[in-house]
């Protein structure tokens, strides 16, 4: 137990005014005020070193608090796995998919108001709000619904795509109904006689046109949705020139083992129906776009719309999302040779895939967006669970509230596995327990436009969160199946994930590692483990990970795609299908939400309560191995026929991995000798510092070449798919499309390995033991 509470005397420093009668007076002032301001100075010094190390005492811990317990560990452990509950999960699934509740929507506030209350009143929990005042984007109303159409030869309307979604189970009034839209899309009126049809719209894709010789300028591009960020694939179609997008959902991507048909599909089957439509954001800013850098509060400077539109943030140009049944509708009107590349064509039933061109029979496409920019206020919610010895160290686990409409998984299915993970952990204090470290719940507001709400509050208080929080649990949507865990993590986190994963047990006799094994290990390597991804953006988790350097996991229950053949997230992925009825056809008892409730509360009892944060360093380093091994065996003969001096910067950059590994191993040893002896406080915080501080170390403050927002210089989003995870991410963004005689861009190759080089040096002094300076 910590020893008794004492007061520190407090020093203040006063202005003094000096009488201009007497110089020895004064001198004797002088000297008595030097003598008090030393003697404050002195006293803040100390007070900044205790106040670092002291608790909610002001002397530290006793010993015994600093020694490991694992029979208190096994028994919390065994506590909060018993006091779970499926029919908890499931309650709350159903009450809060209930009705949509977009960002900024009365509903969504509701949804914030319950969730306040139930941490306050139920769980006796303190609790805190945040509102930031940020930019959304909304569809037109009754009578200005978003389309696209066909007009025909005479100019009458041959096609046009629906207003709403078929009913197929109820799910919302009709005037809660959320119309298919693309937040932040430009509201226009397009009609055009050329459209042309450019598969997933990835960066490879449009190559692929221009290598054709077809041009994009002044047309109507087609989109299927899938393989990136729906954002990345406006932003180039708009760079090569197209004047609006149509985005479908093709049932390549969202229909597997059953006929794309009403019979067949949801609410059959888990699948894609055939007026399922996508809805989505297209920023490519992280945050509110207007205040990049900033917390959208009333003192922050604004950029207005259209300079954001105009720097490429949000898009402008229109688009329109369209259910495969509609999209079929505007293939059949495309001109043009059939596309050459198998991977080109989806599974649109009696279509056949051309890259169009001027359109068939003197028709139009016409994109009609009524999207209406708006400033509104969104709210993030805090619940908070003080720790005893080390309060200002936070374990945070968060998840995001708002959904485009129903949203039962997209996240309601993670909000309802966070407040089930609270709901234990407030039982467990009525037993008199409270974590070492403070934990912190998070929901999340706005992270479907961009993840607004968590970069809002990351911005007001990052140099809190610098200095405090420990690790980052990133939980959205929950459980999107039912077949394994999909995770990408720092590897910091790996062996605390695999060690937690053999805890749980799973429908069908395995634990949750078992069947994480079965369904992502090649078996003909007996040293390999379940894969775990480095994190790209798609989530909150990306402001603390990319940004703030703060060890961050995001994990969702997710499909074996060997075995479900599709390309989406999921197939019913921010449509009006996405409803309770949706996730009773894969987990009816919500026993798989029950296992991920359990995963993360042991995760944060571990990271909470442990008395060394349980982190390992030796496995960063083997992934640093890793990456570079995987970067040097792309790169190494490109940058040997530009410059040696390029090549001699990779070998720099091997040199500073195996210098970090061996410091990794020294590290991970001092850390199991500390826990077998008999550590100080002091000792114990002085290791979890170097522990927190590691991940910092591989930032760059002035961010990765033209991306000063992503700071790590390690791991980070693609610059052309925002969902996924780049490897160096500085040097592949640096040498795409690299011209041979472009002195400037090979500078930037020189720059980008030089913040690699640098960082993982800097990140091995991090973990030196006993280094000083």
């Amino acid at each position: 137990m910590p020893s008794p509470k004492t007061v520190l005397g407090k020093c203040s420093l006063r202005a003094y005014a000096w009488p201009s009668s007497s110089v020895t007076n004064m001198q004797t002032k002088v000297a008595i005020a030097i003598s008090v301001a030393v003697a404050a100075s002195a006293g803040l010094i100390i007070g900044g070193l205790i106040g670092h190390f002291a608790t909610k005492t002001s002397t530290a811990p006793t010993s015994s608090v600093n020694k490991p317990d694992p029979s208190r560990y096994q028994s919390n452990r065994n506590f909060l796995f018993e006091t779970i509950s499926a029919d908890n999960i499931k309650e709350v699934n159903r009450e809060y998919s209930s009705k949509p509740h977009l960002a900024g929507s009365e509903r969504n506030n509701e949804l914030a108001d319950m969730i306040e209350t139930k941490w306050r009143d139920e769980y006796k929990f303190k609790t805190k709000r945040d509102v930031f005042n940020v930019l959304l984007s909304y569809p037109g109303g009754p009578d200005e619904r978003n389309r696209a159409f066909i007009i025909n030869a005479t100019n009458q309307v041959e096609m046009a795509s629906q207003e709403v979604e078929k009913e197929l189970v109820p799910n919302a009034d009709a005037s809660d109904v959320v119309p298919p839209f693309n937040g932040y899309a430009k509201a226009a009126d397009v009609t055009r006689t050329k459209a042309y049809y450019v598969n997933y719209c990835r960066a490879e894709d449009f190559d692929h046109m221009v290598e054709k010789g077809l041009n994009l300028t002044d047309a109507i591009v087609i989109c299927r949705y899938g393989k990136i960020f729906r954002g990345n694939k406006v932003k180039l179609a708009q760079q090569l020139g197209a004047v609006a997008v149509i985005l479908y959902n093709d049932p390549a991507e969202s229909v597997y083992g059953v006929n794309a048909t009403y019979e067949e599909t949801f609410p059959h089957s888990w699948f894609l129906p055939p007026s399922g439509v996508e809805r989505g954001g297209t920023s490519t800013a992280k945050g509110d776009p207007l205040t990049e850098g900033y917390p959208a509060k009333d003192y922050a400077i604004r950029k207005s719309v259209e300079q954001v539109r105009d720097e490429k943030l949000i898009p402008n140009i229109p688009t329109q999302p369209i259910g495969y049944f509609d999209a079929k509708h505007f293939f059949k009107a495309l001109g043009g040779d059939e596309v050459a590349n198998d991977d080109w064509k989806g599974r649109l039933d009696g279509i056949t895939y051309r890259y169009g061109g001027e359109l068939k029979d003197n028709k139009k496409f016409r994109i009609l967006n009524n999207n209406k920019d708006e400033r509104r206020n969104i709210t993030n919610v805090f619940g908070i669970i003080e720790g005893s010895e080390e309060p200002d160290r936070y374990v945070i686990m968060g998840n995001h509230r708002d959904a485009w409409m129903n949203g039962a998984v997209d996240a309601t299915s993670g909000t309802a596995v966070m407040m089930e993970t609270s709901r234990v952990f407030s039982k467990l204090m009525k037993t008199g327990w409270r974590p070492r470290r403070t934990i912190i719940f998070a929901s999340w507001d706005g992270e479907e436009y961009g993840i607004i709400g968590s970069i809002e509050w990351l911005d007001e208080v990052k140099v809190l969160l610098a200095a405090r929080a420990v690790v980052y649990l990133n939980c959205d949507s929950g459980v999107v199946y039912n077949q394994y865990l999909l995770a990408g993590a720092s590897p910091l986190l790996h062996k605390l994930m695999y060690d937690t994963a053999k805890m749980i047990p799973v429908p069908g006799g395995q634990n949750l590692y078992e069947q994480w094994y079965d369904a992502t290990v090649d078996k003909d390597d007996p040293d390999a483990k379940p894969t775990i991804g480095d994190l790209g953006s798609g989530s909150d988790h990306t402001g603390f990970y990319h940004r703030h350097g703060i060890t961050s996991m995001d994990v969702v229950y997710y499909y074996d795609k060997k075995k479900l053949k599709i390309g989406s997230y999921y197939p019913l992925y921010h449509t009006s299908y996405d409803t309770f009825q949706a996730i009773e056809l894969y987990d009816p008892q919500f026993l798989y939400h029950k296992a991920l409730a359990s995963f993360f509360t042991e995760m944060i009892r571990s990271l909470s309560d442990s008395v060394m944060i349980p982190f390992v360093v030796s496995d960063y380093a083997v992934r640093l191995r890793q990456v570079y091994d995987a970067m040097n065996a792309g790169v190494r003969v490109e940058l040997d026929k530009k410059n040696a001096t390029l090549s001699k910067s990779l070998d720099h950059l091997s040199q500073a991995i195996t210098k970090f590994s061996s410091r990794a191993s020294e590290f991970d040893e001092k850390v199991s000798s500390i826990l077998s002896g008999d550590p100080s406080w002091a000792e114990v915080r002085r290791i979890n510092d170097q522990l927190m501080a590691l991940e910092r170390a591989f930032l760059y403050d002035l961010g990765i070449l033209t991306r000063k927002y992503i700071k790590h210089v390690v791991f980070a989003p693609s610059a052309t798919d925002s969902y996924a995870s780049s490897a160096f991410p500085g040097i592949s963004d640096a040498l795409y499309k690299i011209e041979p005689n472009d002195e400037a861009a090979w500078d930037r190759v020189k720059e980008e390995l030089t913040k690699s080089v640098y960082t993982i040096e800097s990140a091995a002094k991090a973990i030196t033991v006993g280094m000083i300076i």
